[in-house]
């Protein structure tokens, strides 16, 4: 993460997307929870190492007591080319901060 101090030197201008809109997670709300999805029907990328298509995929379940987590992409023939399978999430539980 750059530091405040390199961030105050950046200007709107001089940022730019990496990825397209089609990449971006988009956020729902639901109840006390986000859900943040990145569709692999819309955001496909050439990849460099492989040199075929891959199709992202992303899905984060953010709630008060921590978030879980999938990411990944499906090859050309529809395939898991990387990351985790249907069904399968990463969670992180939130630490309850200590008291000194």
């Amino acid at each position: 993460m750059p530091s405040p101090e390199f961030l105050q030197q950046v200007s709107p201008q001089q940022i730019s997307l990496v990825m397209s809109e089609a990449c971006l997670t988009k956020w729902t709300p639901l109840g006390d929870q986000f859900i943040g999805r990145i569709d692999p029907a819309s955001c496909v990328i050439q990849s460099k190492y492989k040199n075929e298509k891959r199709r992202l995929f992303s899905e984060e379940i953010v709630f008060p007591s921590g978030v879980w987590f999938r990411e990944g992409a499906y090859g050309e023939d529809g395939s898991l080319a990387f990351g985790l399978e249907e069904g399968r999430h990463v969670r992180l539980n939130r630490q309850r901060p200590n008291k000194p």
